[in-house]
């Protein structure tokens, strides 16, 4: 029905997906900081850069471990955004959100037997990516569900193992690198997180994200310096 390089590519986003999510629900079960879950991923995200460049080379079966790691890391560090907004989604929200977007991801495959798909994948794959990143956005503006921030993340999953689809590849082994590889996407993920939880001015009010900002009084053409005043509260 799909190429079996797209059967390949499907395959591990199911996996690492899962993954994912079920680290990120392990850890609603532990009462921690906002932190703990950006350090132990990002401890773990050094240790797979680490087995990528040395072990990986005289293993193959290394890059199965390190994709599964990338999926804890990536699961753990998200946990800490809602530890942040203090509201985790619901497990059965999750589960519509796991299957939504592996049907979505099937449905490309299946669009890349078509002639336009694959003579023109790029404008393809931006377009059905922008689609789908318009409804993540209208969801967390209209609506006050903590499962549109998750999706929002998770979107950066799925543009990455859409990419993959069309890394060139000879055989299974080549291809499975490239999964690897873009499996790091994690580190994408790492980053926007731990802006989004440091960011003193950000507020989330179950709507989306706001940003407020008291401002002195100053005079931008003066030699004095400007003082910025900035709170961060958190509505449940």
């Amino acid at each position: 029905m799909i190429e079996k390089k797209c059967l390949m590519s499907f395959g591990c986003f199911v996996l690492v997906l899962l993954i994912c999510l079920v680290a990120m629900h392990i850890m609603q079960l532990f009462a921690v900081s906002k932190w703990v879950g950006i350090c132990i991923g990002g401890g773990i995200i050094i240790l797979t850069c680490v087995l990528y460049f040395t072990l990986r080379k005289n293993n193959s079966y290394m890059n199965y471990v390190i994709l599964v790691f990338n999926s804890i890391a990536g699961g753990i560090i998200i946990s800490s955004l809602f530890v942040y907004l203090g509201q985790f989604p619901e497990i059965w929200q999750t589960v519509l959100l796991f299957v939504f977007l592996c049907i979505l991801f099937f449905l490309y495959c299946l669009c890349t037997k078509l002639v336009f798909f694959q003579k023109h994948y790029i404008i393809s794959m931006i377009l059905y990516f922008a689609l789908l990143l318009i409804g993540g956005i209208l969801g967390l503006v209209l609506t006050d569900n903590v499962i549109y921030p998750l999706a929002l993340i998770l979107l950066s999953i799925f543009l990455a193992y859409l990419i993959s689809l069309v890394m060139k590849a000879l055989f299974e082994e080549e291809h499975l690198e490239n999964i690897v590889q873009c499996s790091f996407v994690v580190i994408f993920v790492l980053f926007v997180v731990l802006l989004i939880i440091s960011e003193s001015d950000a507020v989330f009010d179950g709507t989306g994200f706001d940003v407020n900002n008291n401002k002195k009084n100053y005079n931008p053409y003066s030699f004095k310096s400007t003082a910025f005043n900035s709170y961060t509260t958190l509505n449940l």
